[in-house]
């Protein structure tokens, strides 16, 4: 496996995906091709267009034509479809302007499942609220549907767990651990929600641009929007 480092984890994360999905398969059966073809499909509409621009993958829709494909007809396209995603792999990894530092856009890419998992359970460790827990709730709700029972029990429980651990250290240890593997979730989109919650909060601070001269800080990215001087 590469090492992806473009700047931006959740497009190295889906980049490290893709080359699992990569991953020659000999003897394949058509529901391994399907699950393949799908994981395909999935990552590569979370992919930034400066990265896609590296790939030249075969037709992905097909429908349910595969069931009736020959043995050797399904392994042929298997192979080709591995060789595709391996080929714009490579290139993708040694085009210089998509490592750290680079000039390509990223931005472009859609907003994460990972990022919406990351970005609840940080406002539910900064405040213990109400809303927060919904968020929290929502944005892990069928992903890590066993970690959420896990905050429950113990956010539920009065006495410490049986060898006398605080119940509150439980509670922390459960919430790293959803933020610890929100990282494996890059590869599906966003709530709608969360993706409008994010646009409106953008722009509402490019209102705010308009009548100030100091920059502005988005604290869940780190960047630093600059000032609209008239």
């Amino acid at each position: 496996m590469r090492y992806w480092n473009t700047g931006d984890s959740a497009t190295d994360k889906n980049l490290g995906y893709l080359e699992s999905l990569g991953s020659p398969f000999n003897n394949i059966s058509v529901d391994q091709y399907m699950n393949k073809l799908q994981g395909v499909i999935g990552v590569e509409k979370m992919l930034p267009k400066a990265v896609l621009s590296h790939f030249n993958l075969p037709s992905l829709f097909i429908g349910n034509s595969a069931y009736s494909w020959t043995d050797e007809r399904l392994q042929e396209n298997a192979d080709n479809l591995c060789r595709a995603i391996n080929e714009g792999l490579y290139n993708a990894y040694n085009d210089e302007s998509l490592k750290k530092g680079g000039d390509a856009d990223l931005s472009d890419r859609p907003l994460t499942k990972g990022e919406e998992i990351y970005a609840a359970v940080s406002a539910y460790i900064d405040c213990r609220g109400a809303s927060e827990l919904h968020a929290l709730r929502m944005a892990v709700s069928g992903s890590m549907y066993h970690r959420m029972k896990q905050l429950d029990h113990w956010l539920d429980r009065k006495r410490p767990s049986p060898g006398g651990r605080p119940i509150e250290s439980e509670i922390i240890s459960v919430l790293f651990d959803i933020r610890r593997y929100a990282d494996d979730f890059h590869h599906e989109p966003a709530s709608y929600d969360f993706q409008q919650s994010r646009k409106n909060r953008w722009l509402s601070a490019i209102s705010q641009l308009s009548h100030s001269a100091c920059p502005l800080l988005d604290v869940e990215s780190g960047l630093v929007i600059a000032p609209i001087m008239t």
